[in-house]
């Protein structure tokens, strides 16, 4: 963990047997403090968390065992059922009904901690743990074992991150941040970082997440992959105002299908980016009727 107190973090949880996956972000070491979490069930169901968009209550308790790395993540709050995921939410005027979500999970460490990108402003500690613990959403509990990967540190303000745990036990995570993208592989446990290069995502418009990510590694070790969205319908994007300018900030993840040198895996791809306001008197222009409607004849 880092020494201070305001360091992002986050943490995404990849169940493999339930097709579950969890992402919690959080600021703060001893009295951590919620930004978001965001709940993707198999059948296709969203739960979107987000103490700041009004009413939603949550309590957040990271609590290190101290024994090894090992610690449970525990959170309790009113989610949000995402009814219509492929449309853009705004986060100060979004309003709905809540369901009860509880994350209990402990985690123990599956590789040491890795720095990618050290001195860049976008760079961070990594690591991959185990997991195991449930996931309820509303009266119906899910009993989850899986693979996480953790984060802190703080990316810049456009970029992409992709995190997967495949079939024969190995991780990926990637961060493509404006400096250029970076990874960390997970083998036998063992960690390390890896170049990249041809870094893509295609299908991507108004700051919502593309349907496909692809990248290529550095030659020397099996890096590179390819993703493809689960569910075009699980595809979670969030708008907020920038406070550093007119445009929005968008926030967008799904979980995703990769493929590396033949081998499956489950992950989440997220991307951040700004996105210009629309022009409202162009906007206005476009709407207004003509003044005269030309004869059909």
């Amino acid at each position: 963990m880092s020494d201070s107190s305001m360091v992002g973090r986050d943490l995404v949880f990849l169940c493999a047997d339930t097709g579950a996956v969890v992402a919690v972000t959080w600021t703060g070491d001893e009295r951590p403090a919620l930004e978001r979490a965001v709940v993707f069930l198999a059948s296709g169901q969203t739960y979107w968390v987000d103490p700041a968009s009004g009413g939603l209550r949550a309590a957040l308790a990271v609590l290190d065992r101290r024994a090894g790395g090992r610690y449970d993540l525990r959170l309790s709050a009113q989610a949000r059922p995402i009814a219509a995921p492929g449309r853009p939410i705004d986060r100060e005027t979004t309003a709905g009904p809540y369901v009860p979500v509880g994350i209990d999970i402990a985690f123990e460490p599956a590789s040491q901690p890795l720095v990618l990108a050290p001195g860049a402003p976008s760079a961070e500690r990594v690591a991959l743990a185990r997991g195991t613990g449930s996931v309820a959403v509303g009266s119906v509990i899910h009993r989850v074992e899986g693979s996480a990967w953790s984060a802190a540190g703080s990316g810049g303000p456009a970029d992409c991150r992709a995190r997967a745990v495949f079939q024969d036990g190995s991780a990926l995570f990637v961060s493509a941040a404006p400096s250029g993208p970076v990874a960390a592989l997970v083998r036998n446990t063992r960690i390390r970082a890896v170049a990249l290069q041809g870094f893509a995502v295609r299908g991507a418009e108004s700051g919502r997440l593309g349907r496909t990510v692809s990248w290529t590694g550095d030659g020397r070790s099996p890096a590179g992959a390819t993703a493809e969205i689960r569910d075009p319908d699980q595809r979670l994007t969030v708008t907020s105002a920038d406070p550093a300018g007119p445009d929005r900030l968008s926030w967008s993840c799904a979980p995703f299908v990769f493929v590396r040198s033949g081998i499956t895996g489950l992950g989440l791809v997220e991307r951040r980016t700004r996105v210009a306001p629309p022009d409202s008197a162009t906007a206005a222009t476009a709407a207004e009727p003509a003044d005269e409607l030309p004869d059909p004849f």
